[in-house]
């Protein structure tokens, strides 16, 4: 076969290939693999939109948190008016109003026993968990975990006023690793607080990942959580990124029934996160012993009111039940889960609500102690 007829022939076949492609478009339209495909801009201008636009937080049905959080990840001018945004709509989660404690002497009945629920935000599973917690051999968590970005830089704490707000949480290692929760249940968006007990871990109270109403009614589990450690109400707003949980747990009586008997106080909680958020935590203190605070100063800190920034408070404690502590500080609305830390800046206890004018912790008795540190 000549040159020249060979070049026909191919040339031909180009033509009818050509003719085939164009049939086929015309009935048929381009191919699936051959439409636009979504760019990270494409994709980051669609989900800040529809949360932009959203009225109530019902976004979350439209858009996982993963995909908020992909958002803030890529686009810190998008990320800054997203949590502008949730700031504005979040409202506290409920935290539950305590009766007077109950002395020592009128309890007649044992306390109820200790454990915990988890539940894994990745399967959807629920389980019960059962650990020996009670005996410690250990009263100090001594090391301080300095992670990346190490301060020697400690506030003035008790040189201040009973009570301030914290503009700039990210330059104190004593602030920074306090967190603000944007928490989600049902298209409504809620705010707490929580603090860092491991590089994945952080310590909150058990209503801000549980949730209850007035009353004890149970509102269920958090469907998922948008964590902001050293979170300021100006630019940087999140000055060391963010991250979204895994899952969480909780104090069994907690989960089960709300239960506080005899002033049990087993409204505490952890939370798991996606990422190692390596900007150091402050060490843990057992103050199962009650003359570890009699009368002692402490310090709340936490995250109340849309807008506001951290609010930091020295109070003195008036009165030690089993588990909760009463101090002569009300605390605010998103303050709870926020830690309560002693005047050495070791963390001892959980901030949980109010009774009266006072407010109400959840202190680490040799239990909770012991369970905060299994984590680090």
């Amino acid at each position: 076969m000549g040159i020249k007829m060979l070049k026909n022939i191919l040339s031909m076949k180009k033509k009818l290939a050509c003719i085939v492609l164009v049939f086929t478009l015309m009935v048929g339209g381009m191919p699936a693999n051959a439409s636009k495909i979504e760019t990270t801009e494409d994709k980051i201008a669609e989900i800040t939109q529809k949360i932009l636009h959203d009225e109530n937080g019902e976004m979350f049905n439209d858009y996982s948190v993963e995909d908020v959080q992909f958002v803030m990840d890529h686009d810190a001018e998008a990320a800054d008016k997203i949590l502008k945004y949730l700031d504005e709509i979040a409202i506290p989660v409920y935290a539950p109003e305590d009766q007077p404690l109950v002395s020592s002497e009128s309890k007649t009945a044992d306390e109820p026993e200790h454990f915990s629920v988890k539940k894994d935000l990745t399967d959807g599973t629920v389980e019960t968990i059962y650990e020996d917690f009670d005996s410690s051999s250990q009263e100090l968590q001594t090391e301080y975990e300095p992670g990346e970005y190490e301060s020697s830089i400690m506030p003035p704490m008790y040189m201040r006023a009973s009570s301030w707000n914290e503009y700039d949480p990210q330059n104190y290692a004593s602030t920074r690793s306090i967190y603000k929760l944007f928490i989600v249940r049902k298209g409504t968006t809620y705010y707490g607080s929580a603090f860092q007990i491991a590089a994945n871990y952080l310590g909150t109270a058990g209503h801000c990942v549980y949730l209850r109403g007035e009353g004890g009614t149970a509102i269920g589990w958090a469907e998922s959580i948008l964590c902001v450690p050293a979170w300021r109400t100006s630019d940087p707003y999140q000055p060391y990124g963010n991250a979204s949980a895994l899952s969480f747990q909780a104090g069994g009586n907690w989960v089960n029934n709300g239960n506080n008997t005899y002033d049990n106080g087993d409204d505490w909680g952890v939370i798991k996160l996606n990422k190692n958020m390596n900007i150091g935590y402050m060490g843990k203190r057992n103050v199962n012993d009650e003359s570890k605070l009699k009368n002692k100063t402490v310090r709340a800190a936490g995250y109340p009111g849309s807008g506001n920034p951290m609010k930091v408070a020295s109070c003195t404690v008036q009165s030690i039940g089993t588990r909760k502590v009463e101090v002569d500080f009300k605390f605010i609305g998103g303050m709870s889960g926020g830690p309560i830390t002693d005047t050495d800046n070791y963390i001892i206890g959980i901030v949980r609500g109010s009774s009266g004018s006072n407010g109400v912790f959840i202190k680490f008795d040799n239990w909770i102690y012991n369970k905060m540190c299994s984590y680090s």
